[in-house]
């Protein structure tokens, strides 16, 4: 079908049929995005006079509920951690992300206040010195 002969129904449909199939609601909403990206940047460019997946009806994303683990499960997992039970102990009570705490200096950290101060993270892709990758 060319763009012009592209209609609301048509994305509906196919969104529906996408979901129908067992697409999560996720990517469904994920495929809609670029759809939509793309015919927005037609209509843009004159080729379309509007957007046909505006106000396209989207499924629910349904996210299930987080389980926290208790005390006990936290330090169970720290043993099991060998060597790196102060990294699952310090990213289990803080609330840190892997990434803020690689890139924690020892000058951030205030152990008699127990704070430690984030402000960096290590970039995407990068380990940190002494890290080997598996």
């Amino acid at each position: 079908m060319t763009l012009a002969e592209v209609k609301h129904e048509d994305i509906t449909s196919w969104l529906a049929d996408l979901s129908a199939r067992g697409l999560s609601a996720s990517r469904v909403r994920a495929v809609h995005v670029a759809l939509s990206q793309m015919l927005k940047l037609a209509v843009r460019s004159g080729r379309l006079a509007r957007n046909p997946a505006e106000y396209v009806p989207l499924p629910r994303v349904h996210r299930a509920d987080k389980r926290y683990l208790t005390h006990d499960e936290v330090d169970a997992l720290a043993d099991a951690a060998g060597e790196f039970r102060p990294v699952i102990l310090f990213l289990s009570y803080t609330g840190v992300r892997y990434r803020e705490m690689a890139a924690l200096r020892l000058g951030r950290l205030d152990l008699l206040r127990r704070r430690a101060t984030i402000s960096e993270a290590v970039a995407e892709g990068r380990r940190p010195h002494g890290v080997q990758h598996a």
